[in-house]
């Protein structure tokens, strides 16, 4: 090989790397966030606080952004980190206590810029004695056209999701639970 055939070569691969890194900069990155503090342990109130943070170089315009909150039943036996937000999405098992539908968020937002922090609280009523609350943040973007181009590759997203349960602090999650028999555990 010649060095001009090696010139080329090194020329290609070096304006590859830059287009990956120029195209990773154009992509979103949403971190999403969901904690939760009681208020009033008798009136079964808790505040559910939300952050949304643009990671990204590039503002990301919102399609959707929502919460589901359900409750389940205590005893359930084994439940796993998925919230649906429809109710054809409920997995076998994992009914809730009641199907609430999904209540919007950010209403007034229309575009995170970029490193921006959005921070809501919502103030939720537990409203089954004894459940456990299974809560779950979505947020939908609108890409870019490069952003588009990448997610068809499976290289980017526009859907970001976090999911939080809250059990209640009087309420063991399992009924057997005997607290009395652990040493040294709350």
């Amino acid at each position: 090989m010649d060095l001009s055939s090696t010139h080329t070569l090194l020329t290609a691969a070096g304006g590859v790397l830059g287009f990956v890194w120029l195209f990773r900069g154009l992509m979103p990155v949403i971190d999403l966030r969901v904690s939760s503090r009681w208020v009033d342990h008798s009136a079964d109130l808790v505040i559910l606080t939300l952050e949304l943070e643009n990671k990204s170089k590039v503002a990301v315009s919102k399609r959707n952004a929502r919460i589901q909150c359900l409750e389940h039943a205590p005893a359930m036996g084994l439940l796993s980190e998925w919230v649906p937000f429809t109710e054809s999405g409920i997995r076998p098992g994992e009914e809730p206590v009641e199907w609430c539908e999904p209540m919007p968020i950010l209403t007034t937002t229309q575009k995170i810029e970029p490193q921006a922090v959005l921070r809501v609280e919502f103030l939720y009523r537990y409203s089954a004695p004894k459940s456990l609350l299974h809560c779950a943040v979505q947020f939908v973007g609108k890409l870019n056209p490069i952003a588009r181009v990448a997610n068809r590759f499976g290289t980017g997203t526009d859907s970001w999701t976090t999911t939080l349960w809250v059990p209640r602090p009087s309420v063991p999650v399992f009924p057997d639970d005997d607290r009395s028999q652990r040493k040294g555990l709350p």
